[in-house]
């Protein structure tokens, strides 16, 4: 999710579930930049959680920390926004209802921060899809909540790399509703939206 921010080249990070592999790959991504960032880092999480248990990447890491309550953002170095919703009975590896509710917690607030022109933009990490929906809330995928609460009528997926780019013409379907949903309308569609994009 994209958006003109008024401010910076902030990029919201959510880290997905948080005892899943999203923490971790967060982390490693933003060592991976080695300091020189070509935009502001705003990380999504439980703070004290992670840190308990990924601290090798957190020694690695200089965060400027705030709390969800008091959002204060530094530019161009990682910020990590504090939202504690996670407990010690919690385990890496072990998903559950609580670690689908935290993870959909930090989404909501990733939104909340392009709405009020905070982000340009949304990076989201791994989330389990069944354990958001046995907390109570319904959820076929990022591309369509975002789109839900964002009003987009027709969002669209684009994966992205240095050598491809591949927007697809429809999202998590079942196979048998493939036949009534790849049309030749919605493949123009996505042709246009795909060269909007570009």
């Amino acid at each position: 999710m994209t958006k003109k921010a008024q401010l910076k080249n902030n990029i919201a990070v959510t880290t997905g579930d948080p005892v899943s592999i999203g923490p971790e790959v967060v982390l490693q991504a933003l060592i991976a930049f080695k300091g020189n960032f070509c935009f502001t880092p705003v990380v999504i999480g439980d703070y004290e959680f992670l840190r308990s248990h990924y601290k090798y990447y957190f020694d690695k890491i200089q965060f400027s920390v705030s709390e969800k309550s008091s959002v204060n953002l530094k530019e161009n170095i990682p910020n990590f926004i504090n939202i504690q919703n996670t407990n010690s009975g919690m385990e890496i590896g072990r998903g559950s209802v609580s670690t689908g509710r935290a993870s959909l917690d930090y989404i909501d607030f990733s939104i909340d921060l392009w709405k009020k022109n905070l982000v340009s933009a949304v990076a989201t990490a791994p989330v389990n899809k069944g354990f958001i929906c046995e907390s109570g809330t319904a959820f076929q995928g990022h591309t369509e909540y975002f789109a839900a609460k964002t009003g987009n009528q027709e969002p669209f997926m684009m994966m992205y790399s240095h050598k491809y780019r591949v927007i697809l013409v429809t999202t998590h379907h079942a196979v048998f509703e493939l036949k009534s949903l790849v049309t030749y309308e919605n493949i123009l569609k996505t042709i246009h939206a795909a060269n909007d994009a570009f």
